[in-house]
This record gives structure tokens, sequence and C-alpha cells, in this order.
């Protein structure tokens, strides 16, 4: 009998894409064709399928999958590093647990939050980690080979200086308009804070590790200017957000953050991390990666270590405890594996629904000929920044990547690969090999 087909969207192409990629091999090596793609260009997929929602705090996708009659699962790609309560909850659309029959979570931590709110209606949580994960593994992480000795040929010695500011250095800068509460306002003030001390940090940084190279990765929904300015005149700080990240945390000398996932998977990598806390603010901070890093509240210090770790002074070992708490499949099978066989053991609650009738048709295509128009039309600010996060989403990437994928792992012979409807179509031939 036929599996259903997943549908696995893309909204973040730097964070997304390779768990996806990977998680739709495996998919397809068992019997499950997989498409990988924009979200819209998917949510115009001939169906019915079982949709993978990417979040937990926004209910439009999965709700757009529901009428068209998918399945609708989820995870949450911010779910590994949450705010304080008081700020989560500020963020999440309450109606966003109604329409997954099934949840994904990062770890124990992240299943435990999700039960204990009181939207949380009883979907079944299975403990299966993310893809992304999965990535930072010995025997996947070699994917990245080529492109890590790129990076040091181009770099050499680098330290990479994670920004997270997106809240009061957006891409659009309409993006986080809305009503005034004392949330927003103090986390708008505490992250300019912060936002304004890193750039003060970036330049004395620069200028303590000279010769070695200050590698400034905004976060994919930052704008880059300002970060420029900061360093304008410095020879050895750059301002880079190509690629996904793990390429570039294998050769650096440190990573420098504060509240970044960056850090976890830099820990999860064994790689020193440094947490720059200049102000403190229990309320708004992003506790899990500053506990995972080396933390200090003066530039000096911070400009110190940095360059002791340089010169061969070693950091403590990664808290295996804290990261087992929080992330899933650090070990044993990958998250992919266990994600299918969740799906394989709620098979029943995850039968798709079939629509018929010009409706789900016209639907289907207005959402392709949205997606189209929004990645080829020079449009509004809006739409710039749909297609900045989509940039890495292409035919020539996506081929790499899946050879790459396949040549570490020496899996997924079986699986093949066409491009239709500007998605990544998988599937299987037969068993894995």
């Amino acid at each position: 009998m036929s599996r259903p087909a997943l549908l696995l969207p893309i909204v973040v192409a730097k964070r997304e894409l390779d768990g996806r990629l990977l998680l739709a091999l495996c998919a397809a090596a068992r019997g499950h064709p997989a498409i990988v793609g924009p979200r819209r260009a998917l949510l115009g997929a001939p169906g019915p399928a079982i949709y993978l929602n990417h979040t937990m705090r926004v209910a439009r996708a999965a709700d757009a999958a529901a009428r068209l009659g998918h399945a609708v699962i989820a995870l949450d790609e911010e779910g590994l590093v949450r705010f304080p309560d008081a700020v989560q909850r500020s963020r999440m659309d309450p109606g966003a647990f109604q329409t997954p029959r099934l949840l994904f979570a990062w770890g124990r931590s992240n299943a435990n939050y999700w039960r204990s709110l009181p939207e949380y209606p009883g979907t079944p949580v299975e403990i299966t980690g993310n893809p992304r994960a999965d990535l930072l593994r010995p025997q996947t992480r070699a994917m990245y080979a080529t492109d890590v000795a790129q990076l040091r040929a181009r770099h050499g010695r680098f330290v990479l200086f994670n920004t997270n500011f997106s809240f009061v250095n957006h891409f659009n800068p309409e993006f986080y308009k809305r009503p005034e509460t004392a949330v927003a306002d103090g986390l708008t003030r505490h992250k300019q804070a912060l936002f304004d001390r890193f750039r003060a940090l970036a330049p004395e940084l620069a200028r303590a590790i000279a010769p070695a190279r200050l590698v400034i990765r905004p976060h994919p929904s930052e704008a880059a200017a300002p970060w420029r300015q900061a360093v304008a005149g410095l020879n050895n700080a750059v301002v880079f957000n190509d690629g996904t990240v793990p390429p570039w945390l294998i050769p650096a000398e440190a990573v420098v953050h504060n509240g970044c996932t960056t850090a976890v998977e830099a820990r999860i990598l064994g790689r020193p991390v440094i947490a720059y806390r200049p102000v403190s603010a229990p309320e708004y901070d992003l506790e899990l990666p500053n506990r995972l890093s080396e933390a200090y509240a003066r530039p000096n210090d911070v400009v110190d270590r940095i360059v002791a770790i340089m010169n061969g002074t070693a950091g403590p070992e990664p808290d295996a405890a804290l990261l087992g708490e929080h992330v899933a499949a650090l070990d044993g099978p990958l998250a992919c594996e266990r994600m299918l066989d969740a799906i394989a053991r709620h098979a029943e609650r995850l039968a798709p629904v079939r629509r018929k009738g010009p409706l789900k048709a016209a639907a289907a295509w207005s959402n392709r000929m949205v997606e189209h128009l929004e990645r080829r039309l020079p449009l509004t600010i809006r739409h710039r920044y749909l297609r900045t996060l989509l940039k890495d989403f292409d035919e020539d990437t996506i081929r790499r990547r899946v050879d790459d994928l396949k040549q570490a792992t020496g899996r997924f012979g079986n699986v093949s690969l066409r491009f239709a409807h500007g998605a990544a179509v998988f599937d299987g031939r037969g068993s894995d090999a």
C-alpha cells in the first residue's frame, strides 16, 4: 500500500533547508514521497498529504493546509530556545494548537512546556528531536566538508560573531509594528540595549584578534547595514550571512552571541562559546544558550577570553545533562527516523481528508501563483524580505546538498530527486541502498 506524501515547507532556508532535505531522503527511502519547497508552493501541491508545519506560534499556514485536506503535523523551529513565559505567551496564537494532529518536540523541555499550556488540547507529543540537530552528528556533518574547507581557505582563522536582534534591527522595519504593551516595550528596550553594546564590541574585538578575522553573521531576519557600519574601515572584519550555519561553526575559533540558537548548535559540536551579557533581564533573556556558554558582562573580559582561546586555552566541556534535557536524539536513531516512526504509529490519526470540488483547485492554483510572483517580482520590502529568507532555495544548491548527504551517510541510493512547480520532489525505489 502506498504511503501518503510528506509536504515539508521551507520558511527560512538558511535555518531549515538541510534538515528538510535529510528528512525528505529518509521519508522517500521508506516509501513516503516527500516534497520540499516554499510554503505557498506546497500549499498548492496535489493532495491530500501530510503537511509539516514549522511553528507552534502561528495558526495561519496549518489552517490553510487543513482546509485543503492535508493532515497537519507540527514542530516548532523556535521551540528550542524560548523566552520566559510572559514574553513567550505574548508571541503565541492561541489557535495554533487546534489544527495539528501530532506534535514533534525538540526535547523533554519543549514537550513539557506545550503540555503545561492551558490551550494545549491533548494532541500526542512525540519527543523526537529536530532534523537540524541530526546534521551536527559526526556521520552527517561530513556533508559540509567542502564548505568548511572553502571557508578556511577564504577566511583563515576567524571568530564567529552571531547576532540575534531582529526585534530592533529587522530587514523589514514594518515587521514588528504592533499595539504597544508592557511586555513588547520592555523586550524592545532590552534588545536595543544589547544591540547597542554588541555594535560597540564588534570593532574592539576585531582589533584585538587581528590579523585573524571577525566574521559577523546577522540573523536571517536582520538588516546587515548597521553591522557593516559598526566595523567600517577594519580590514579583518566582515559581515556574511551566506549558507547554513554548521559549516561556519565547525572551523570557528570561538562563537560570540547573546541568546542565539546557534550557541546550542555550537556546543553540540564542542566549540567554545562566549555569551556577552552587558545587561541582563530575567524576564526577557533567552537563557538556554547563555547557560550553555561562558558568560561575561564586560567587553574587556570577552575580548581577553577570546584571545586566550585563540592562544590555546581550552574552555569547559558542554553540559551534557542540560543539552539532553532540551535536545533529544543526539545519539541513537536520527530525529528524522524517530519522526517517521511516530508517523507510522499514528497512521490512523494522520489519514488525510479528501476534499473535492473547484474551491480546492482554485486555492491550490492561487497559492502557487502568489508564490511565483513573490519570488520573481520586485515588489514591496515585504516581498524582498521573503525572497531573502528563501535565497538558498535553488535547484543547484539543493542538488549539491542532496549529493553531499548521500555521500556523507552512504545511504539513499534508492531515492530520486526531481523539480516541479518550484519544489523538490523525492521518491524512493525499492529498499534503501
